[in-house]
């Protein structure tokens, strides 16, 4: 097996579990409930990304013999972690856009918040960073 598709198959792995641990995660589930109330803040969003940080840790930790058997190149670092990034990022926004949405709402701001496109060129910035960082 060649090293692309096994770091092709290390990012499912890591995204299948990710998203396994999110659903079942009962912070995640009560932050989401939270975020239906009528009283909501910034502090809500910020929960939410530490929490989609933490899950995304716990899934690297569980992998972390395949990841240290992959060969550590850009490409198979990319591999492994660029749809999983950009997927947490997503879910990340789209929570603190629902956040603004009502606090815009709630002080008679009738904008609905926007979110950003990915960034790929910092999730790739990332990814090189990390790759150095593993080769010193």
């Amino acid at each position: 097996m060649s090293q692309q598709s096994t770091a092709t198959e290390l990012s499912q792995r890591l995204i299948t579990l990710f998203k396994k641990k999110y659903k079942a995660d009962s912070q995640i589930n009560n932050l989401i409930r939270q975020a239906e109330g009528k009283q909501v803040d910034h502090i809500l969003s910020d929960k939410y990304a530490n929490r989609i940080g933490e899950i995304l840790e716990a899934c690297i930790n569980e992998c972390e013999e395949d990841l240290l058997n992959l060969e550590e190149t850009e490409e198979n670092f990319k591999e492994v972690f660029f749809s999983l990034l950009e997927a947490c990022y997503k879910m990340s926004a789209s929570y603190c856009a629902l956040i603004q949405s009502k606090i815009n709402t709630r002080a008679g701001i009738n904008i609905k918040a926007e979110i950003p496109e990915v960034d790929s060129d910092r999730l790739e910035g990332i990814i090189k960073w990390a790759v150095k960082d593993e080769e010193e």
